[in-house]
């Protein structure tokens, strides 16, 4: 990425480093973890196990969610 012939190597090169310029790291949230599992939980329920509707596995998550970042008082 640092060429300074890459930005015209292929037609998307300039788009992916316009990109790269603002993306935000979310492994570098704390409490990244926190957050991966319950969605796992909730996504598998209700895709793999057939529990539930899309909108409580999603409910649910918010739910997840919210305490997780009450928790590391972000809310």
């Amino acid at each position: 990425m640092e060429d300074p012939s890459f930005a015209t190597s292929q037609p998307y090169a300039q788009t992916f480093l316009d990109s790269m310029a603002i993306v935000k790291d979310f492994w570098a949230e704390p409490a990244y973890a926190d957050l991966l599992i319950p969605m796992q939980e909730r996504i598998h329920n209700y895709v793999v196990a057939g529990e539930g509707t899309a909108k409580e596995a999603l409910d649910g998550l918010v739910r997840d969610w919210t305490e997780v970042f009450e928790d590391e008082g972000k809310l």
